[in-house]
């Protein structure tokens, strides 16, 4: 097997397995009940949730953490504006953002919020002049991306947030294709960050969000009062103990891995680049070189797609979370205005794993496969 889809999900390292087993089997019981076992186990999620602000150089933040980027995401758009509705207010984001928060600004539209959408110019990065033309005394949120998970574009995070600051503008971030993957300062200048555990070789059903201390953030789920009311349901000591592992991993081995993917990056850009039926997507200049995006000029992408899937190569098309029934990339749309290009694009999503024999079998293999008439585009 060839996987090269490590943006959808990655391979959890056996360190993080063995970590959640360990808590899974002796560390098992309620954080919110009453007794000693119990008690300790809520002493240390605080200590881990400290442990990890201080890793990533952001110990006078909160986080809280959720069961996923998504929720993350709907936690930090939801909970700062959901108390906002009726005011008249307009908030900012990107036609190319996770679908987790591009659909949340549509349901605050039926909500009555203006949800104003900033272009992207032609290097894939926000358009500073139009972000600044779309700011006016009602704007109130921003959530732009840190690092777009199709094309890998890495957006001009610490701009926004300065005028954002300068405007007393709340600034979100999804950083789920960020963290570890370029430069670490990067999750700093949001007011707000989501993480995830599964992007960097933890597991799933953990993730986090990041936020500044004197942002006030309503919950929207209820219970028992959990993560200080924030996020109610029991607390999964495990999986929490798993992500700071996976964190600590990631943190220790971050300029190795980093040296690794921008070579085999590298290689792969420039064997597709000499493809006569292959054209990039991804802006090598301003992406992370965990995700590379190229286009078939010669050949259709989801039988390309298939054919890789029967010889054991896994890469994809559209994000993981797009892929069921919408064939065409409203990414790629989006940046090209190319419905063709949209829909025959595919993405392949490295990690220190990835070896260069790796992206010889893949390209000799999908040549092959282009190179046969059935899959020939008219």
């Amino acid at each position: 097997m060839i996987y090269l889809d490590n943006a959808a999900t990655t391979k959890p390292y056996q360190e993080v397995v063995d970590i959640y087993l360990k808590y899974a089997e002796n560390s098992y019981f309620n954080p919110s009940s009453l007794y000693k076992a119990s008690k300790d186990s809520a002493f240390l999620i605080e200590e881990i949730k400290k442990n990890i602000l201080n890793i990533l150089n952001l110990k006078n933040k909160n986080i809280i953490f959720t069961s996923s980027a998504t929720e993350a995401n709907n936690l930090a758009i939801l909970g700062y504006l959901m108390n906002k509705k009726g005011k008249k207010y307009n908030v900012i984001t990107s036609k190319i953002e996770h679908k987790s928060v591009l659909n949340v600004f549509k349901k605050l539209e039926e909500e009555g919020f203006e949800v104003r959408y900033v272009n992207i110019n032609e290097n894939q990065e926000i358009d500073i002049e139009d972000f600044k033309s779309k700011i006016d005394s009602k704007t109130i949120f921003v959530s732009l991306m840190t690092v777009n998970n199709e094309l890998g574009t890495i957006f001009n995070i610490e701009e926004i947030a300065k005028i954002c600051s300068e405007k007393n503008i709340v600034f979100h971030s999804d950083a789920a294709q960020a963290l570890f993957k370029c430069d670490k300062n990067l999750i700093s200048y949001p007011n707000m960050v989501t993480i995830c555990s599964h992007k960097i070789h933890g597991l799933k059903s953990i993730a986090a969000l990041i936020y500044d201390k004197n942002i006030n953030i309503s919950p929207i789920m209820y219970g028992g009062g959990q993560e200080h009311g924030l996020r109610s349901s029991t607390q999964d000591l495990p999986l929490i103990a798993s992500f700071y592992k996976c964190i600590e991993l990631n943190s220790r081995n971050y300029n190795e891995n980093l040296k690794k993917v921008n070579e085999i990056y590298d290689y792969a850009f420039d064997k597709l680049s000499n493809l006569d039926y292959v054209e990039i997507n991804s802006n090598p200049d301003k992406s992370t070189k965990f995700i590379l995006n190229f286009f078939l000029k010669k050949g259709k992408s989801s039988v390309v797609l298939e054919g890789l899937s029967r010889a054991g190569i896994y890469l994809s098309t559209t994000s993981a979370c797009n892929s069921k029934g919408e064939p065409v990339s409203y990414v790629i749309e989006e940046i090209f205005k190319d419905t063709k290009r949209a829909a025959n694009s595919m993405r392949i999503s490295f990690d220190e794993f990835t070896t260069k024999e790796d992206i010889d079998i893949l390209i000799e293999k999908m040549t092959e496969i282009v190179s046969t008439k059935l899959w020939s585009l008219k």
